[in-house]
């Protein structure tokens, strides 16, 4: 791996309680985010709920512990610091509206664990550590899932009828419930308001428990009930996205697998039983988008004419809006947000190409680039000087990169912090691979 050297001063008392504090928020941001409905200070989007003011401490913690380590370890990495640089302008630039300030906030918290991140976990013992927090505090919301199933905790998302009556055909479940978007079918969310917010947590969780198999904290036995435990909750989400991409990420477990053959044939099995099941789902998914492909407006079940919207309105902007972006997301006045501003534009790619301009975007992309290059470097088993654990945070970073990059295609999950500062943590060492590091001292 990267850093598995701790710094110079590491022993030091108050950069170690800072940097534990900042550890500990990051692993607590999932439980914190159950309390969703509970508003500390103010009402509607821009009120001060219980995990937007952690996610406003993390960058006070980030900034602390660089000015209390005695030598700090940075990732040198432009498409970090550009990215940030732009997305600082267009704020500026376009003024500073609630909209545009929770956006920098959100991306500086992600970013700012990542430019750290080395030195957060500067030993092997450290990132394992983390590795198993990640596996154990996602247990308790794939817990509220299954609660959520038996009726003892209740639905908080409800999905619309078409896609109830397809999963109805592919599993013979049919459970109409008053949620809280109206009548449906019940989608397990682990206790959060949608079920992407359980999902992509979940994006970290299993390979991080892949990452304890590998370096020998977590048994094959227990592997295997995490995945037997966490998939089915999954399943019940309902969330189509999820299913591709974890059969993803459990390809990518097989491909880079060394292990014993027998481990071979259950993640195979285990692809082929969720594509089983999940199948006809996927089959109405995509008979459903070639058939909308006519009326782009309605594909993705409505996501099509979304993007229009945001699109429409980035050509019709200033050229140095097309440039640097329009600092945030909401637009005012739109017919389809019902009164409300529309602030999803349901695309991480075209999130930051709105905000932050085609300078943004590239600036973003190359980061992402140098992370997959980084950890395919990492995780090829021939790569001259690897160490098992270099190479196993190699096909995690894979397995989370794979994750981020799919999702973003028809949701934002770097837009919520409970997947972007693990995902921060895990990719770290592979931008590191190709990019380096720098010290401040």
């Amino acid at each position: 791996m990267t850093s598995i050297t701790a710094p110079a001063g590491a022993g030091s008392a108050a950069r170690v309680t800072l940097r534990h504090i900042l550890i500990g928020a990051i692993l607590a941001k999932p439980v914190v985010d159950l309390f969703w409905q509970v508003e500390l200070v103010g009402t509607g989007r821009f009120g001060l709920t219980p995990q937007r003011f952690l996610a406003l401490v993390v960058p006070f913690l980030c900034v602390a512990i660089i000015a209390t380590t005695r030598r700090t370890i940075l990732l040198r990495e432009k498409g970090l610091y550009g990215f940030l640089a732009v997305a600082a302008l267009a704020v500026m630039v376009n003024g500073p509206s609630p909209s545009a300030v929770d956006q920098f906030l959100r991306w500086v918290t992600i970013l700012g664990v990542l430019a750290i991140a080395l030195t957060l976990l500067p030993t092997e013992q450290d990132l394992v550590l983390v590795l198993g927090g990640l596996v154990v505090v996602s247990l308790l919301p794939t817990l509220i899932c299954y609660l959520q199933l038996v009726g003892i905790v209740p639905f908080y998302y409800a999905e619309f009828e078409d896609v109830a009556f397809a999963t109805e055909a592919a599993t013979g479940i049919f459970e109409s419930t008053q949620g809280t978007f109206g009548e449906g079918v019940g989608r397990a969310s682990g206790g959060y308001l949608h079920p992407t917010g359980y999902t992509n947590y979940v994006f970290v969780a299993v390979p991080a428990a892949y990452a304890l198999f590998r370096v020998g904290r977590l048994s094959l036995v227990g592997l295997l009930a995490f995945l037997l435990v966490t998939l089915p909750a999954v399943f019940f989400t309902y969330d189509r996205t999820a299913y591709i991409l974890l059969s993803g990420q459990l390809t990518v477990m097989l491909l880079f697998s060394d292990q014993r053959r027998f481990f071979r044939l259950v993640m195979l099995s285990m692809i082929v039983t969720v594509g089983i099941f999940v199948g006809p789902i996927l089959w109405s998914l995509v008979r459903g988008g070639v058939g909308q492909l006519a009326r782009f407006d309605q594909l993705f079940r409505g996501r099509g004419l979304v993007w229009l919207i945001y699109a429409d309105h980035w050509l019709r902007g200033d050229l140095w809006q097309q440039l640097i972006g329009f600092g945030g997301v909401a637009l005012e006045d739109v017919p389809i947000s019902k009164g409300a501003a529309l602030d999803e534009p349901h695309s991480d790619y075209l999130r930051v190409l709105f905000t932050y301009g085609l300078v943004g975007l590239l600036m973003y992309l190359k980061l992402l680039w140098s992370a997959f290059r980084g950890a395919w470097h990492m995780a090829h088993p021939f790569h001259p000087g690897g160490t098992e654990t270099g190479r196993t945070m190699g096909v995690v970073a894979l397995m989370i990169l794979l994750a981020a990059a799919g999702a973003s295609l028809l949701k934002e999950p770097l837009r919520y912090t409970a997947f972007g500062w693990p995902f921060a943590l895990l990719v770290a060492a592979a931008i590191a691979r190709r990019s380096g590091l720098f010290v401040v001292e």
